[in-house]
């Protein structure tokens, strides 16, 4: 699998990255879009908001590579997150990245990613292609 980057920022929080990150607003984040592909063939389009102050310094070049990878390096592990899937249909500018007429139905995945110490850290969006993706889920008692 290899990674696209598309956009890396430093953006502050609105309303609704503050309710999903449980924060207040206005406070710095990075704003990371990336698009995963399979054979050259566009996997799924992942837009992620991290908290600055607790995963510390990225760049371009960590965002091109797994940031999971350099939170733990930096021994900041990723612990738990919360997902919600649903089925959406695209709109025109995420169609045209993914390869797809706009209103292809697509999976659509929101999730934010927690410390072990129960910290939320990311907030993600991500938009799968329906013909390459394909899911395991394993769940334990």
């Amino acid at each position: 699998m290899s990674k696209q980057l598309l956009a890396f920022e430093e953006i502050v929080t609105d309303k609704f990255l503050a309710e999903r990150l449980q924060i207040s607003e206005n406070i710095q984040l990075y704003r990371i879009e990336r698009l995963q592909m399979i054979e050259n063939q566009p996997f799924c389009l992942e837009e992620s908001f991290y908290l600055k102050k607790l995963v510390g310094t990225l760049s371009p070049e960590i965002a091109e590579k797994s940031i999971f990878e350099h939170l733990r390096v930096q021994k900041n592990i990723p612990s738990f997150s919360d997902k919600y899937l649903s089925v959406l249909l695209l709109p025109h500018d995420k169609a045209q990245v993914l390869k797809l007429e706009e209103g292809a139905p697509s999976l659509f995945v929101e999730e934010t990613y927690f410390f072990a110490d129960g910290r939320p850290f990311d907030y993600s969006s991500t938009y799968y292609h329906p013909d390459y993706a394909h899911f395991y889920l394993q769940s334990n008692n």
